[in-house]
Order: structure tokens, then C-alpha cells, then sequence
């Protein structure tokens, strides 16, 4: 959630110390109307822009994981702050091979090719640029044969008899990192 004058806030950031509060700090905190828009511009992304679940029935056979909410304060070089995070996130160390998650490998890029990489743009005068996806994990989807359940998040349940049916990942998945390079595999192919 984007502030529209940082600077107001200065007087209060000098009373909360924690950059990355639990729930219970984050909404009875001072910035507690502040989180509670961040979540909510969270589950739009995630229910309106990415369909990332589906509510559906539990019953007794499901094994469904706990989701827990991950906040930080984004503050600028002088301390200041810019904006407030909430990111809904599994309890992936609740996973179970077999039955939640089967392989989670990745490929990691090595520290020598990328000064190999800034080298050689540098030797040829080449301009170098990043980008960043904004909810990247959150776009690889979960393959048709694997079904992960999760509870619904806290602060917005509207039926306890309904979990969440991923379609796609959340932060926090074992699996998550190896799903999001097969999907953006694809997209560089294509």
C-alpha cells in the first residue's frame, strides 16, 4: 500500500521498531489500518487478478496446510516510510512429501557467471538492466495431478467449512521455486 505523504508517518515510526511485525503486532499496532489495506490489496491480486484458489468443502481426507500472513514495513534510504506489505503465505515446513509436494529442486545461478556476465558488458560497453515481475511465484501454477489444500487467511474467513484449492502457488511452498523456473522456462520458449 502505497503512502501518499511518507513523512507524516515520522512522528510513529520512531515508536514501532519492528520492520517485520506478526499479526497480532501488525493489526493492533500503530500502523494497523495501514497492514489491514495491504492485505487487502494482497487477496485482490490474489483472488481477482491471479484466481489463485478456489474455495471448496474440506472434508476429513484433506491435508491442509496453515497459511500465515508475512508483513514489512519498505521504508526509503533515510529511514522514512514508503510502504506497507502483507504477503499470505503457506506453512511449507507442514508439507508432506508424497502428499503435498514431491520434487522442490531449482537451479541457482553461480556468483562466477554473473561477474562473468557484468564483466563482459563492461568490457563491451553494453547497457545492463533488470526487472523485477511483481508476484512472480504467484504465477506458476500447480501441475493438474498435484492438489494443495490450505486454510483460508486469517482475518478473512468467510466460511470455515471451506478451504483453499491452489491453482497456483503461494510464498512458502517447498515446491514453489521449482514450479515458477519450469513456468517461466515455458514463457522464454514460447
Amino acid at each position: 500500500v502505497e503512502l501518499a505523504d511518507p513523512r507524516i508517518l515520522q512522528a510513529k515510526t520512531s515508536k514501532y521498531n519492528n520492520d517485520n511485525p506478526s499479526w497480532d503486532m501488525a493489526m493492533n499496532g500503530a500502523f494497523a489500518d495501514n497492514f489491514w489495506k495491504a492485505c487487502e490489496v494482497e487477496l485482490n491480486t490474489l483472488v481477482n487478478d491471479m484466481k489463485t484458489w478456489e474455495l471448496v468443502e474440506r472434508t476429513p481426507d484433506m491435508h491442509v496446510l496453515p497459511s500465515t500472513w508475512a508483513f514489512k514495513i519498505k521504508r526509503f534510504p533515510d529511514g522514512l516510510i514508503k510502504k506497507f506489505k502483507a504477503c499470505l503465505c503457506v506453512q511449507g515446513n507442514q508439507q508432506k512429501h508424497g502428499i503435498n509436494y514431491w520434487e522442490t529442486w531449482s537451479p541457482v545461478v553461480q556468483w562466477s557467471t554473473i561477474r562473468t556476465i557484468m564483466i563482459l558488458a563492461a568490457k563491451e560497453k553494453l547497457v545492463s538492466t533488470q526487472c523485477d515481475i511483481t508476484a512472480a511465484f504467484v504465477t506458476a501454477p500447480i501441475p493438474k495431478d498435484e492438489v494443495v489444500y490450505v486454510h483460508q487467511p486469517r482475518g478473512f474467513i468467510k466460511d470455515p467449512r471451506y478451504v483453499l484449492k491452489l491453482n497456483s502457488c503461494l510464498y512458502g511452498m517447498k515446491q514453489l521455486p521449482r514450479y515458477f523456473f519450469g513456468y517461466l522456462t515455458k514463457k522464454f520458449e514460447k
